[in-house]
């Protein structure tokens, strides 16, 4: 079966880097706030990434991604196309029709819930991600700047982040397929 995906035209590529964080996500909330930010958005999250029976897509990194957002204003659905290639992150959203249509011969659901905080000062999302089963991560996203200078001026008050270059749904790939942490 040949997968098409959609056309690039609308790809925009994610500046950001990412840590596996070994404290709660509550104590790293309290880390971040002792940097000066504040007011932070709190999402729930169920994402559900579609694939064939070999997991085509995900060896690949790339995928089709349903995310459900509940807020306390309610809740909202995206329907994404994501690919990763040389070590950068693009991202499309796609109509709920074109979706429906990409999605309907695929076997598997990987299904990934977590609760979601979020920081945001200026052009940067600080985002903390607590992942039932897999642990907590911290993402710095930025739309103009950088994020590793943003995150050079936040270092000295977090402690136990470490650096990883995989997203969540690759370490949950990593986990659940193959049996490695």
């Amino acid at each position: 079966m040949g997968l098409t995906v959609p056309p690039p035209t609308k790809m925009v590529e994610e500046k950001e880097i990412r840590f596996k964080v070994n404290t709660s996500s509550e104590e790293l909330c309290k880390a971040l706030e002792k940097t000066g930010l504040s007011n932070p958005r709190v999402l729930y999250i169920r994402d559900v990434y579609y694939d064939d029976e070999n997991y085509s897509l995900l060896k690949n990194l790339e995928g089709y991604r349903m995310r459900e957002v509940v807020v306390k204003e309610g809740k909202k659905i995206y329907f994404v196309y994501k690919k990763k290639r040389d070590g950068k992150v693009y991202e499309q959203e796609v109509e709920a029709s074109q979706f429906k249509e990409k999605i309907l011969n695929f076997k598997n659901e990987i299904k990934i819930r977590k609760k979601r905080v979020i920081y945001t000062i200026n052009d940067v999302e600080v985002v903390i991600d607590d992942v039932p089963g897999l642990g907590v991560f911290l993402e710095i996203e930025c739309q103009g700047s950088d994020p590793q200078k943003f995150f050079d001026t936040i270092k000295n008050k977090l402690n136990g982040v470490e650096r990883i270059y995989q997203g969540i749904t690759e370490l949950w790939f990593e986990k659940e397929l193959t049996g490695h942490n």
